[in-house]
């Protein structure tokens, strides 16, 4: 403790005698002055000079050029993304056409197919439709039953065993 109070006696001795020095003494003022000016008391805030301000009017002016002629370097790559977006616009749009196209002649191609089914079962008689009918799947069944006329689809039906033409009704009457 007593080393401490020591040391304390000693620093305050070398603040002492440095405040007595000129050159501290201005330099405490300099700085005294900056905090005043720093918190807006007493000195008046100091102009910029002429040749700063024309400084800075130069570099605007230098950065203001370079961004033009960016500018300028961006205007054709604009046109040619332009360019690309109503290309790939039109490649799209034929795309779409060219996929609801094949969607249509599928679509045709699957109702031939099913015409041809339908006018096949029609043609057989009606217990040996039925009897074959029996063996695929039901979704198949009612997806040809449904395209048949009314009276064939009914002696089929009739000829199948019960619980499959019950199966077949409750289907046909779900569907819409």
């Amino acid at each position: 403790m007593i080393v401490l109070l020591a040391a304390k006696i000693f620093l305050s001795g070398l603040f002492l005698k440095a405040e007595s020095s000129p050159a501290i003494s201005l330099a405490l003022a300099e700085d005294a002055r900056k905090t005043r000016v720093s918190q807006g008391e007493g000195v008046a805030p100091e102009r910029p000079s002429l040749q700063s301000l024309k400084e800075r009017e130069l570099a605007l002016h230098t950065r203001e050029e370079e961004i033009r002629k960016k500018e300028e370097e961006l205007v054709p790559l604009k046109k040619d993304i332009e360019e690309k977006l109503g290309e790939l616009n039109e490649l799209q749009m034929r795309l779409t056409s060219y996929a609801k196209a094949l969607a249509e002649r599928e679509e045709a191609m699957k109702d031939t197919k099913m015409a041809h089914l339908v006018e096949l079962y029609t043609a057989m008689e009606p217990g040996k439709a039925a009897a074959i009918m029996e063996k695929l799947k039901m979704e198949t069944v009612v997806l040809i039953l449904r395209h048949m006329k009314g009276k064939s689809a009914g002696a089929i039906i009739s000829l199948m065993k019960p619980e499959m033409g019950a199966q077949v009704v409750e289907k046909l009457s779900q569907m819409k």
